[in-house]
């Protein structure tokens, strides 16, 4: 089986909103050789490991996702990489089908590593939503820390003085305090405004 972890071969990938998760990679790394030796067919394993905003940030662990590899055909390429690019913005899906080549990966299994090993149904992973805050994560989460951390520290009970915000998703916040602790908000928050509305935050704007 050919793996692509970031340690063995490192790939960029995308998983589009239709589920199908892309591989992108230039004619020129070690990468390439290694999936198109592979063939058509080919079994292969990519990991995604969880970016921490910060290095005190709990790490949510990695997604392995198995699955057999199919080169996209060249009448695909365009739409394919448009596909890949609302997801993952690479720059260098502009040497697509000249000096980068795009791959599919069709999953047979999905597990979740962390603290446990998690399999997930290659069906739901396919038709699950993104965290709409994902990409802007530190974004929000440095707002957070430079303009309410007294709003923040009202959170705790008792109110903390040294809680700092350390993740953010659609459904909580994780405190340091310095232990970690979570705050669940009661629906889930899809936007930045939503986090505000759920945390009960001011709206003074800040320079």
């Amino acid at each position: 089986m050919l793996n692509t972890t970031t340690e063995t071969h490192p790939v960029a990938h995308a998983t589009t909103p239709d589920g199908e998760v892309l591989i992108a990679v230039r004619h020129s790394a070690q990468a390439w050789s290694a999936l198109t030796v592979a063939g058509e067919g080919a079994e292969a394993e990519l990991a995604a490991d969880d970016v921490r905003p910060y290095p005190e940030s709990p790490w949510l662990g990695r997604a392995l996702a198995r699955g057999r590899l199919r080169p996209i055909p060249r009448h695909e390429l365009r739409r394919a990489g448009l596909e890949f690019a609302s997801v993952n913005p690479l720059a260098d899906l502009l040497d697509l089908g000249t000096a980068v080549g795009l791959f599919r990966l069709d999953l047979t299994g999905v597990r979740l590593v962390g603290r446990e090993v998690v399999p997930v149904d290659p069906d739901a992973f396919a038709a699950a939503d993104p965290d709409p805050l994902h990409l802007i994560e530190r974004e929000l989460l440095e707002d957070l820390r430079l303009h309410h951390r007294a709003e923040i520290a009202s959170l705790t009970t008792p109110p903390g003085q040294g809680d700092v915000p350390v993740r953010l998703d659609r459904y909580g916040l994780v405190l340091a305090l310095p232990g970690l602790r979570r705050i669940e908000f009661p629906t889930p928050a899809d936007c930045p405004s939503c986090v505000s509305r759920m945390l009960r935050l001011s709206h003074t704007n800040h320079p």
